[in-house]
């Protein structure tokens, strides 16, 4: 009689290649750059509509600046300092950032509503939507390799029959 094959529970080694290693910081940053030039794009559009007449809306104006000027503070500090916690702050900016457009297109918002034929809306919308798939895309990549679980397989000691 043969033995029934026995179910092996060690789990796989999965180790980074070298040039994994010395890829993947690199490819991170360039990423990190192009997610902080994509909220830097987002703000420099909104200063530039506020300075082309939004300063005139009440409410919604200070909004533009306020959406201008935090957008270019975020997009430094993202670039100096690409923690996990600055990335999830990128993302929620430019989620926000596009909500507030689709609200305003669909309901108003403040006694404005706004049309996604105005100037720069769709362009606006395609920066924030790239910037904000890049970082989940990023968080995701983080996260994961943050919670992998590297285990070298252990050799079971063999049991003595009595």
């Amino acid at each position: 009689m043969s033995k029934p094959p026995t179910k092996d529970t060690r789990s796989p080694v999965r180790l980074p290649s070298k040039a994994n290693q010395a890829i993947g910081p690199i490819a991170k940053r360039i990423v990190v750059i192009l997610g902080g030039l994509l909220v830097a794009a987002s703000a420099a559009i909104h200063l530039h509509l506020w300075a082309g007449g939004y300063r005139h809306i009440p409410v919604v104006g200070n909004l533009f600046l306020a959406q201008g000027i935090t957008g270019i503070v975020i997009a430094i500090t993202l670039v100096l300092r690409s923690r996990p916690s600055v990335i999830v702050i990128s993302a929620g900016f430019l989620g926000a950032t596009m909500a507030g457009l689709l609200l305003s297109a669909s309901r108003g918002i403040f006694g404005f509503r706004e049309t996604l034929y105005a100037p720069y809306a769709v362009t606006s919308l395609a920066v924030e939507a790239v910037g904000v798939l890049i970082f989940v895309i990023l968080l995701a990549q983080i996260w994961t390799s943050r919670h992998r679980e590297i285990r070298a397989p252990s050799p079971r000691p063999k049991r003595q029959l009595r």
